[in-house]
């Protein structure tokens, strides 16, 4: 049977609590299982400021996506905020970010999943099984990916075939992926927490502190656990009084995995034994991070719950994350950005079944070029960090047309919020190190040959001076980025450039480039308002 999209619509079936546990159940996926270890190699001790300033910068910019969707509950959330205030360029390459920063994350959570599988099977003396994990380069092996498309087949199907069986599953999985790191911490900390590593490590710690605490948040993975805070935003237009429950669940969502997380490294850092650390952090080998210590302290109990959530949480985030990748897709659609089959629903279940089969195929492709956790967390910081951007600049753009938004949600002191965030994504972004800065271009540059297919085939955008006009009103993104790689690969050592500019050089013009970004963004917005429009029309139909 044939499904006719103008027919069917996104049921508004969640509370507020299926939210909150949505935005937990994806906070709370691999990164609770190799978040402290990664973050820990890079910074020593001072990893646990790295969750601190990673957290409280996140959770600025979660205020603006609150307000952001308030005015615009749209399916896709982030990925559709600027397409509405500042037209199809900037639009285009931020849902591009956003996208695909969300839809690479789904191979991870498998990969996590089976990475703390292969060292289950010598702990407990399987080795008639098929090796799935390398632990020399850190890559799966043939057997290893094989079984990772499966566990991704079945995130789709459970999407595919029962969306209200997926929510009641993510209510209960999500209680026992709070449950089982909160053993983790006590236990952990009970039976062999040191004072001592803190300080003994730092005094053999080579690298400038607080550099290395700073590349943490981007390079360790630490701002890609707080990613799913946005799947609430992302899910606003399946739920019940949007303004208010998004706002709930996303608030309450970060709060609880920023403790969470915090008390993981405290206690990592505290348990690790000293002989571990004869080559410092960075000479620290753990495949399967908390399962090992476990191990170590003949915690057989806790090592059992461990390798059941090894399972449980990637698996419920990964299956989470391929719902709310879908509706960015789906949203994507709506607005002309992607194909309109992407938006085609089934008639049965109610799911946008293109775009979860689109999605497992770009699923299947980062996980044949990114075979283990650790080569890809970074890169996928980098790239939120960029999609990020979109919340500060969507709130600011609501504040100043308020008058258009009556039900919108009033976050106090949101004129300072906005900019301050958006300065302090840039400097992380900077921060994240070259070349993972410069690894980003390459991501982009489909995007941008997608958006000049898009233009080609447009019915409405035959003109030069209607294309000149949408590049002028997203040329501020594309400075922003081309400015940011530019200054991290002439930027100091420190933070992998080439030595050109000092530190207080680079983040000078680092935090100059995000001023001078959000004033253009800004002033792109007043002139919409007054009369000088794009022509949103030429995109939309350009895929019909």
């Amino acid at each position: 049977m044939k499904a006719q999209p103008q027919s069917y619509k996104l049921k508004r079936s969640m509370g507020w609590f299926s939210l909150t546990m949505m935005a937990i159940s994806c906070m709370l996926g691999s990164g609770w299982l190799f978040g402290a270890y990664y973050a820990a190699k890079i910074a020593g001790p001072l990893a646990t400021y790295s969750w601190l300033i990673g957290g409280a910068v996140v959770f600025l910019v979660a205020l603006c996506v609150m307000q952001a969707s308030s005015a615009m509950p749209k399916a896709g959330g982030l990925a559709r905020y600027i397409g509405h205030t500042h037209g199809p360029l900037a639009g285009f390459m931020l849902a591009w970010c956003n996208w695909l920063g969300i839809v690479a994350i789904i191979p991870i959570e498998a990969e996590a999943s089976l990475q703390y599988f292969s060292n289950w099977t010598s702990t407990w003396h399987l080795r008639w099984l098929p090796p799935i994990y390398n632990s020399t380069t850190g890559d799966l092996t043939i057997i290893g990916l094989v079984a990772a498309a499966l566990l991704l087949v079945g995130f789709l199907l459970m999407n595919y075939y029962s969306m209200r069986l997926l929510i009641r599953a993510a209510n209960f999985l999500t209680a026992i992926k709070v449950i089982i790191p909160v053993m983790t911490v006590f236990l952990l900390f009970r039976h062999a927490f040191d004072p001592g590593n803190f300080t003994t490590v730092i005094a053999h710690h080579t690298a400038p502190h607080w550099s290395a605490a700073l590349t943490a948040i981007s390079a360790s993975g630490i701002v890609m656990a707080f990613n799913g805070f946005q799947t609430p935003a992302t899910m606003a237009a399946e739920t019940r009084n949007p303004r208010r429950n998004v706002a709930i669940a996303i608030a309450v969502g970060i709060v609880v995995c920023l403790i969470l997380y915090e008390a993981l490294q405290v206690v990592f850092i505290g348990t690790v034994d000293s002989h571990m650390l004869s080559h410092g952090w960075q000479g620290l080998h753990l495949a399967s991070p908390f399962a090992q210590l476990a191990i170590a302290l003949n915690l057989n109990l806790l090592l059992l719950c461990i390798y059941c959530s090894a399972f449980i949480s990637p698996s419920a985030a990964g299956m989470t994350y391929m719902t709310s990748s879908a509706r960015i897709l789906y949203g994507m659609g709506e607005q002309g950005y992607m194909p309109k089959f992407m938006t085609f629903l089934d008639p049965k279940y109610h799911v946008a079944r293109w775009s979860l089969l689109v999605n497992l195929g770009v699923c299947f492709v980062f996980l044949l070029l990114f075979k283990g956790w650790g080569h890809l967390a970074g890169l996928l910081s980098v790239i939120y960090l960029i999609s990020y951007t979109a919340g500060p600049i969507a709130a600011a753009a609501c504040y100043y047309r308020r008058s258009d938004y009556k039900h919108m949600l009033h976050i106090p002191g949101i004129t300072i919020i906005a900019p301050l965030s958006f300065i302090l994504l840039s400097l992380l972004f900077y921060w994240a190190k070259w070349p993972l800065t410069g690894d980003f271009v390459v991501l982009l540059m489909p995007a941008i040959a997608c958006y000049l297919f898009a233009q080609y085939r447009s019915q409405h955008c035959r003109s030069l001076r209607e294309l000149l006009q949408q590049v002028m009103n997203g040329a501020w993104f594309l400075f922003y980025v081309a400015a940011l790689v530019l200054i991290s690969y002439y930027g100091s050592k420190t933070f992998g450039g080439l030595g050109l500019l000092n530190d207080a050089t680079s983040m000078t013009l680092v935090i100059s480039v995000a001023i001078m970004t959000y004033a253009w963004a800004m002033g792109v917005l007043k002139s919409f308002q007054k009369g000088r429009a794009w022509i949103l029309s030429s995109i939309v139909s350009s895929w019909s």
